[in-house]
């Protein structure tokens, strides 16, 4: 196994750190179900679900939602899907750093460390005093 396939605690503590934030977005949203949860499949089933009701959410609750099931789909390292899910976030929040950090992970983590470092770099821009996107970039 090469050390980019490898999911380490380094590398899924700062995702579920940074989830903070969006799991108290989500917590106020109906029928989150497991959006939050520790079970990566679940996960992703309920965050589906949840953003299925699109039209019914608030724009921090989606961008919360494509967050988690993008942080699942790299625990599964399903890294395209994830990718995805934080493009879509960023179309609806493209200032939002923490979007650009999870995007990253899943870029480094696909062996694409040029991409990984420019979303790094991004996420600094936007948050200067962004201690997890300075040591991602510098691991990249």
């Amino acid at each position: 196994m090469r050390s980019n396939d490898r999911l380490c605690l380094c590398t899924i503590m700062p995702l579920l750190v940074l989830m903070v934030g969006a799991v108290q977005a989500l917590a106020a949203a109906p029928g989150q179900g497991d959006c939050t949860g520790p079970d990566a499949d679940r996960t992703i089933a309920s965050c589906t679900s949840l953003l299925q009701q699109s039209g019914q959410l608030s724009p921090r609750v989606k961008v919360a939602a494509l967050n988690h099931r993008g942080v699942a789909y790299v625990r599964n390292r399903d890294y395209d899907r994830a990718i995805a899910d934080y493009d879509a976030a960023l179309q609806i929040a493209p200032n939002h750093a923490s979007t650009y950090n999870f995007r990253g992970i899943a870029y480094r983590l696909k062996g694409d460390h040029d991409r990984a470092i420019a979303d790094y770099s991004q996420a600094i821009r936007l948050n200067p005093n962004y201690g997890l996107a300075c040591g991602n970039r510098a691991f990249a």
